[in-house]
């Protein structure tokens, strides 16, 4: 993981706009992000509006009916939103990334963000959770400078569904395309809680 700064926070906006959603299991608790609570179902300007009235947060509309909620002070991403085709709160990505850029921080996110998503006391029964991967090549901003066309973002992404939610890990690798035409393109790996609405 990199040090942080704006122009690092645009490869990172990038790995959030097009990553791939998973369906996950529902909630019907509070969402928190922040001081700002959401619920899943809710309307798009419903959740909007919250946001705006009691944070600071940035909200920025990407594709496929996805909005992130930016932190413009650490430059960095909070949440992400996904609305559905009725303009309902389908999914929250909630981003759990630390700002330490050391090994020992990431697991300690990993590890705390696990421990949340624990089930609660059910009488000794086990839950297990599914781990899949997934790898996907992007064409983005920037392959245009030196091979139109070509992919500058390679994205490995790690999903572990859990009874409460899924963890997901997003490893972001720029091409030899970006690295040879932007200064500073960075690898990148973020840490995410989903928390999703059952699929259509």
């Amino acid at each position: 993981m990199a040090k942080r700064g704006l122009l690092h926070s645009l490869p990172l906006l990038f790995v959030l706009a097009t990553a791939t959603p998973a369906g996950e299991n529902q909630t019907q608790s509070l969402i928190l992000i922040g001081n700002v609570g959401l619920s899943l179902g809710m309307s798009r300007d419903a959740a909007l509006a919250e946001l705006k009235a009691k944070s600071k947060y940035l909200l920025s509309k990407m594709r496929d009916s996805r909005w992130v909620v930016s932190d413009t002070s650490a430059a960095r991403a909070v949440a992400i939103l996904t609305f559905d085709q009725q303009g309902r709160l389908l999914r929250v990505q909630k981003n759990w990334t630390p700002a330490s850029d050391s090994a020992m921080s990431f697991a300690e996110a990993l590890y705390n963000l696990a421990e949340q998503l624990k089930p609660e006391d059910t009488g000794g029964q086990s839950h297990s959770c599914i781990l899949s991967t997934l790898q996907n090549s992007y064409v983005g901003p920037y392959a245009w400078l030196r091979d139109p066309g070509q992919p500058d973002l390679n994205v490995h992404e790690l999903d572990l569904k859990c009874p409460k939610g899924t963890i997901q890990v997003y490893i972001g690798q720029p091409t030899d395309v970006t690295r040879a035409g932007i200064y500073n393109a960075i690898d990148r790996v973020l840490l995410y809680e989903s928390i999703s609405g059952p699929s259509n």
